[in-house]
């Protein structure tokens, strides 16, 4: 692996070395990566994923954090923020194109203020566009592709637009964008003119709910799980009487069964482990196995393994 200074004779942006992953996740866990990279622009993202791919350099591309648990060894390689490259918002009319790297409660005001509805039930996604379209992210009964018309990508140097129904998504889970090398730029979304006003009441509603089911006081990743069919994985575990259960600095939300919150000095171990044992006893007590929403990053592969 090269140094810094090798490295910014090809890459224009802000570089850190061994920078603590903690500080760039909600849940403010993991260790370091080799490089942590914030490219200037789309131009500057192309050549420096170029150089990764030529170099055989293992790279992440990193948004918000909001739905990461990185491990206590961090990631090797380069951790690509595209926060910068990919900020833009494009407006046409009712339709929205906005950058992978655009804060999804800031599109929200944004478009609340020109009259636009469609996602202002995402204001408390505290993520990145990017993220919320990689996971097909969602809330109080909507999903990011019930707006999405089309999504534009970057793989090995190509750009590509793709439209909505050239994409498999379903709950949580976009199996198109699985393989690391395709880099999401920007999401084209379909709005509905509504009245401000009437948004900004909404939106209010849900950040109000929010506040008082989640426990957005303490760091976390939103919720763990993914929801059973018919169900919700908060109700298992809280009737598996889980709430509260602490593992070093980690523990059960007792206000949301389906958050694990850092108490303060938490590690990804931690927060393993409690995962594990979640799953084992909601497997025991009624024989459901939930599936993780959380994306873990940076563990070895017996330890995920282990959860299985």
């Amino acid at each position: 692996m090269q140094n810094t200074d090798d490295i910014t004779q090809i890459f224009k942006g802000v570089i850190f070395e061994n920078e603590p992953l903690s500080r760039h996740t909600w849940y403010q866990i993991g260790g370091p990566c080799d490089f942590y990279c914030i490219p200037e622009d789309i131009d500057n993202l192309k050549e420096l994923i170029g150089y990764c791919e030529k170099n055989r350099y293992d790279y992440f591309i990193h948004g918000k954090g909001s739905n990461l648990l990185i491990g206590d060894n961090g990631i090797r390689g380069f951790v690509i923020d595209v926060s910068k490259a990919c900020s833009f918002t494009k407006i046409e009319k009712s339709i929205i194109t906005a950058g992978a790297g655009v804060y999804m409660p800031k599109l929200v005001l944004e478009c609340e203020k020109l009259g636009l509805g469609g996602i202002e039930m995402f204001a408390g996604i505290p993520g990145s566009v990017g993220g919320a379209i990689k996971m097909n992210a969602g809330c109080h009964g909507k999903e990011i592709f019930d707006v999405l018309t089309a999504v534009t990508v970057m793989q090995h140097g190509s750009t590509v637009t793709m439209k909505k129904d050239q994409v498999e998504f379903g709950y949580r889970h976009v199996k198109t964008f699985v393989d690391p090398a395709i880099v999401i730029l920007s999401g084209t979304m379909q709005l509905e003119y509504t009245d401000a006003e009437k948004l900004s009441e909404r939106r209010k509603e849900f950040m109000k709910k929010r506040q008082q089911t989640q426990p957005i006081n303490l760091p976390s990743s939103g919720s763990v799980f993914k929801n059973p069919k018919n169900d919700h994985a908060a109700r298992l575990i809280d009737q598996c009487g889980l709430k509260g259960l602490r593992i070093g600095h980690a523990s059960v939300s007792t206000k949301h069964a389906n958050f694990i919150v850092n108490e303060g000095g938490a590690r990804a171990t931690d927060v393993l482990q409690i995962i594990k044992q979640i799953k084992e006893t909601v497997f025991k007590r009624f024989g459901v196995a939930l599936e993780l929403e959380v994306k873990l990053v940076g563990f070895s592969q017996d330890e995920l393994n282990n959860l299985i």
